[in-house]
């Protein structure tokens, strides 16, 4: 009896972690079918001419996003991870208090720079002032979701993260396709602004499950000399991996981004559309893999 019950003893192990790649699998999984449904309603809408300058300009968006911030989102993950559960709180307003500092002026300063391309760039024609409000406000708000995604992360969130910045973002953005599918007299400006509201939804979402997390966290008081309470990092030593963190993600967003940029400054508003297509046809191919490595992360 004692053998079979060694033998059965690893079952919840298994089971507990198919429930875990299930989760995964929904939480991560779900965004890229998702924009792949949203982006063939958008193209069907705007033809393939004018779904190409929309999505030339929200990689545009997206990339000025990510620099943006630059590279305080993991920041915020490993500070707040660090900590125990009563000083998460104290981390995330640490933290946040820093990051401001540095993302607030950068992002005024990367508005600007792509502000000014978006007007006065000949090779990029069409581009009205609804189209270039679109843009600018994307930047702000993708930056912004990305650090909620990081915020969740370190509270110990990571599949609600996951979620939130595919599966619900994608999701709203289908549903903000399918209205435009209803409407007529379509353009890309309206395409940007569907892209617009469902960031404000994730993001307003995203502060819904923060709050929630931290509500979660059991409130104590301390001792005055508690050990390790003033072993912050300094900010400069926060400056460094910041630093480091955004040559590593400057890489991999330029991979991802700056492609679709650069044709359609080659070829024009409509191979940009095709090659666009083909790469979220490539995203669905690679959604395996990216399970995978989500379920591989440390929870």
């Amino acid at each position: 009896m004692k053998s079979m019950g060694r033998a059965f003893r690893p079952l919840p192990r298994l089971q507990g972690g198919a429930a875990e790649l299930a989760w995964t699998l929904i939480a991560r999984g779900s965004g890229a079918p998702l924009a792949l449904v949203a982006n063939i309603g958008l193209a069907r809408v705007l033809g393939v001419s004018q779904f190409g300058h929309y999505a030339t300009l929200l990689s545009v968006g997206l990339a000025a996003g990510g620099i943006a911030i630059y590279g305080t989102a993991p920041i915020f993950t490993r500070e707040i991870a660090a900590r125990t559960p009563c000083r998460r709180r104290e981390a995330l307003t640490r933290v946040a208090r820093w990051a401001s500092a540095v993302i607030i002026p950068l992002t005024l300063i990367v508005m600007a720079v792509v502000c000014a391309w978006l007007v006065w760039k000949p090779n990029v024609p069409g581009i009205g002032w609804q189209q270039t409000w679109a843009v600018m406000l994307l930047i702000p708000l993708s930056g912004l979701a990305i650090l909620f995604n990081s915020i969740l992360a370190g509270l110990g969130r990571v599949s609600q993260g996951q979620l939130l910045g595919s599966g619900w973002k994608n999701g709203w953005l289908l549903v903000g396709v399918g209205v435009l599918l209803l409407l007529e007299d379509h353009n890309p400006a309206d395409a940007l602004w569907v892209q617009v509201a469902s960031y404000l939804l994730l993001l307003a979402l995203g502060i819904w499950l923060t709050r929630r997390a931290l509500a979660a966290i059991p409130v104590r008081e301390l001792p005055v000399n508690t050990q390790g309470a003033d072993t912050w990092p300094s900010h400069s030593n926060w400056w460094r991996s910041a630093t480091a963190f955004f040559g590593f993600s400057l890489g991999t967003m330029l991979f991802v981004r700056l492609d679709l940029i650069v044709v359609n400054a080659l070829a024009g508003d409509a191979q940009a559309g095709y090659f666009g297509a083909a790469a979220r046809l490539v995203q669905v191919v690679q959604l395996p893999g990216l399970v995978w490595l989500g379920w591989l992360e440390p929870k």
